[in-house]
């Protein structure tokens, strides 16, 4: 049958089993759980997605089709749809995974094994996918996880936020430390391995000679460490939590929970905030000081107050209750303990106690509307797809108007563009003044729009009117900046692409409504670089993002702070590869060939600029490395033309500007401009470049080398002086150049409107 008759079936048969146990039951004997994992890998993506999605509804709370699933090895043959090309598959296999762990009501050693890897699979693999859909069915999941080994995550938990604070207390109450107060700079010593304490103060370190004494004081520091987690906890709960070793699979996943805490996009951060203050508030309410009488503590140590800034439930949900402990002493030993809104047994002395733990009763702290908003598919009338392509549609002539607005512009540049070689870009046409210095900034190719970004906020303007269109933070972290900003889809609904110094890279639409009271809109945001750090400029770091958008392809290129360049493809939101710099430094600047050549350019901080070929392996994709420059690129730009051949121009801070033949290992001619280069621009079209200074002034060049002109002041007689330039951005088509500077101050130049 055609694949869409099945997913019409498929869609019948997930309602009929969809919270029905009669209905599960008649399944499951019609074979449904091997008939769905045999079409798993049909070319049609809706019909996989709702294969998944009636799998994972079959086994909800029917431990009979999860036990099928484990003999037809379900839940491995799902891991392949965990790469799927369509983001809606994917969603859909991670959902079925979710129940899959879900639903097991008697815990086994075997079904402990299976759902450990089931969740270190997740982690692995779609933790850091591009798709924000995928990461909230992620978090979904992964609370089974918490649920049913609640004690384990209790043990890491407290080992994890614990463990400083802990052993802060026992030494600084030691013989060895006395009373003193121990300085802020002193703490990570005091766990440093390879130091000791020196009674008169110092850091002594360790040697052979003492090793034996520090051993002494590290047994003794656990010891009264063991004794604390008693006095804090109370002796029933402390027996109960296993003890776990560093790197199990449950510090694994805490880990990989934690790292979400922080994710891009605040559903998520949201979601994942719930599960783990889940186990944090039972943390932090155990070791909560109590009197003495009340607790019956034995041991004259306790446990510090657990850090303020441990974050806490949002708004919408409810925390879960919290009792004393002597409460938690006296409950621990019933059968029906309440630490939060659900019903389950006594904490297990083992893991194995808790594999009977019954799961029916369990209810979720998060859900998703994901598998119903997969069902107003079906509901959508068979009219509103033809609607789409239908040329008597309304946005089928805004569509239109947009088009010939575009080919009519490009026309008008190309005149511009021809001009340059006699004119002088000076005409300041626009000014105005930020917030804070701009650090990035860029033209929209159609629309009369500047985007300008200083700090972790952007703002739009019209430079041709001169208003202030927009101004939206772009909610990272708090020592996050912008450093990187593209427009998507410029040649239709256009969306800004805005890329982040730790890594993350935001979409957003509607960037220009905030005059009509209106926010943009998140899109989506994820995690393009993982192991970005924001540091001050240096040789080894400081470029935070460099980001390229390729249009055709619709690719997203992430270089900076680390040692490859990460290609992302927006359609599908994977990962499409790495490509190994082969630098010891950071990418600086990056720029794509816009024609089918598939090659990149990147400049680095150490001076040197490098070619790459996507079409190879990645460890071979480095073609051809140029060292020329002594010092940090400031900019690279990549030039084809209709032969075939192409060129590279670039420049340092050191204010040389080189121009370099991809099919030749040297450059071809040096342009000498100041000293103290700050930022670079060149033109896509025009042969012309730009170049800003440290020394307040932006020098124009033609592509011979030869300056065409000299921006000094602004407009007007004896007008104020530009600041250091920090930021330049040529139109794409039009010969319009948009400056920035360390005084909060943007402008664009234009050539003379009278020549």
């Amino acid at each position: 049958m055609p694949g869409e008759d099945r997913t019409l079936a498929t869609f019948v048969l997930a309602s009929i089993v969809n919270n029905y146990p009669q209905g599960q039951e008649v399944a499951l004997q019609g074979s449904l759980v091997s008939i769905c994992l045999e079409q798993l890998g049909d070319q049609n993506p809706l019909l996989r997605q709702w294969l998944a999605i009636c799998l994972g509804r079959l086994w909800t709370n029917y431990d009979k089709a999860r036990w099928c699933g484990v003999r037809d090895i379900a839940h491995e043959k799902l891991y392949n749809l965990l790469s799927d090309p369509v983001p809606e598959v994917r969603a859909a296999a991670v959902y079925a995974l979710g129940t899959f762990i879900s639903s097991v009501t008697e815990r086994s050693e075997h079904a402990n094994n299976i759902d450990h890897s089931i969740a270190m699979t997740l982690i692995n693999t779609v933790s850091h996918d591009m798709s924000p859909l995928i990461r909230k069915e992620l978090v979904v999941a992964l609370q089974w996880m918490v649920l049913l080994f609640e004690n384990s995550f209790l043990s890491v938990a407290l080992q994890e936020e614990g463990r400083t604070s802990q052993a802060l207390a026992d030494v600084s109450m030691s013989p060895i430390m006395g009373m003193r107060r121990i300085a802020s700079r002193d703490r990570l010593k005091i766990l440093s391995p390879g130091s000791l304490f020196n009674p008169d103060g110092g850091i002594i370190p360790v040697t052979v000679a003492n090793a034996e004494a520090f051993q002494s004081n590290s047994d003794r520091i656990k010891r009264v460490s063991s004794s604390s987690s008693i006095s804090s906890l109370g002796h029933g709960q402390l027996s109960n939590l296993p003890n776990l070793s560093y790197g199990s699979i449950y510090m694994k996943l805490w880990h990989g929970l934690t790292t979400l805490d922080v994710d891009p996009h605040p559903s998520i951060r949201h979601m994942s905030h719930i599960i783990t203050n889940h186990i944090r508030d039972q943390v932090k309410d155990s070791s909560v000081p109590k009197e003495v009488n009340d607790t019956k503590i034995t041991s004259s140590l306790s446990l510090p107050p657990s850090p303020s800034g441990r974050p806490t439930f949002l708004a919408g949900e409810s925390p879960p209750s919290t009792i004393s402990a002597t409460e938690l002493h006296r409950l621990a030993a019933s059968r029906s303990s309440h630490l939060t809104c659900r019903t389950r047994k006594t904490l297990p002395n083992t893991i194995s106690e808790e594999e009977n733990d019954i799961n029916s009763g369990r209810k979720p702290l998060v859900t998703t509307q994901f598998v119903d908003w997969s069902c107003k598919y079906f509901a959508q009338p068979v009219m509103k797809f033809l609607q789409d392509n239908d040329v008597e549609s309304s946005l089928h002539y805004e569509r239109e108007w947009r088009y010939q607005r575009n080919s009519a512009l490009r026309c008008e540049a190309r005149d511009e563009q021809r001009k340059i070689a006699t004119g002088k870009l000076e005409s300041q046409v626009f000014s105005a003044r930020c917030p804070n210095p701009p650090s990035v900034i860029q033209f929209h190719p159609y629309e009369t729009y500047v985007a300008v970004a200083g700090k972790d906020a952007f703002s739009i303007w019209d430079w041709l009117s001169g208003c202030k269109l927009s101004y939206c933070p772009n909610h990272g972290s708090k020592a996050s900046r912008i450093t990187s900003l593209q427009f998507v889809n410029s040649h239709d609904v256009s969306l800004l692409l805005v890329g982040s110094d730790d890594g993350t890279v935001r979409l957003w639409n509607n960037y220009t409504l905030a005059q009509h009271g209106l926010e943009p809109g998140l899109v989506t945001a994820w995690q393009a670089l993982a192991d970005v750090q924001p540091v001050s400029r240096s040789l080894n770091a400081g470029a935070g993002s460099v980001m390229s958008w390729e249009q055709r392809a619709q690719n997203v290129i992430v270089t900076g702070d680390v040692r490859i360049i990460r290609i992302w493809d927006a359609e599908s939101e994977l990962k499409v590869q790495d490509i190994p710099t082969g630098a010891d430094c950071c990418v600086t600047s990056i720029s794509t060939d816009v024609s089918e050549s598939s090659l990149i350019v990147a400049g680095c901080g150490d001076g040197s600029v490098r070619l790459f070929d996507r079409r190879l392996p990645p460890q071979e994709a480095r073609i051809m490395t140029w060292r020329e420059h002594s010092a940090w690129i400031v900019d690279v730009n990549l030039r084809s033309n209709p032969q075939g051949s192409g060129k590279a121009i670039t420049g340092c801070v050191a204010g040389d500007v080189k121009f370099f033949d991809l099919r030749r290992n040297s450059s071809l001619a040096t342009c000498e401009t100041s000293q103290g280069m700050t930022a670079m621009a060149v033109h896509k079209a025009a042969d012309t470049f730009a170049c800003g200074s440290v020394n307040q002034y932006i020098s124009v060049y033609n592509m011979e080398g030869s300056p065409l002109n000299t921006i000094k002041y602004h407009e007007g007689f004896m007008g104020p002086r530009i600041g250091p330039v920090s930021c330049l951005a040529f139109h794409p088509y039009r010969v319009s150049l948009a400056a920035g500077s360390m005084d909060s101050s943007i402008s664009v130049y234009s050539i003379d409107p009278k020549r």
